[in-house]
């Protein structure tokens, strides 16, 4: 992580615990605040507890153009933030066909 990093994935598994998925994201927005780019996938097990950790890396984020997110049941808080946002250009909501870390 570093703070000339444009572009991110992040792909959450199964396994993860969602204290330390916090915990990651905030340090992505804390070593990476430039980033223009960022696509985040994850299991529908984790949308719960991925929802508020994602509202506050993406409110960490101004520089945001692309953002690539879980079609989570209720997206308002989010949308809400990204309509602030003068940089977004493209807003991708995605549903994983496989989920992962399972099998």
């Amino acid at each position: 992580m570093h703070r000339s990093v444009q572009r991110f994935e992040i792909h959450v598994m199964n396994t993860v615990n969602a204290e330390i998925l916090g915990e990651y994201f905030q340090a992505v927005g804390e070593r990476m605040p430039n980033l223009t780019s960022l696509c985040v996938e994850a299991p529908q097990a984790h949308h719960d507890a991925l929802q508020p950790t994602l509202f506050s890396l993406i409110k960490a984020l101004p520089r945001l153009e692309r953002l690539e997110i879980p079609s989570f049941s209720d997206t308002s808080l989010i949308v809400a933030e990204l309509a602030r946002s003068a940089q977004l250009k493209e807003l991708l909501f995605t549903r994983l066909s496989k989920e992962v870390g399972t099998q």
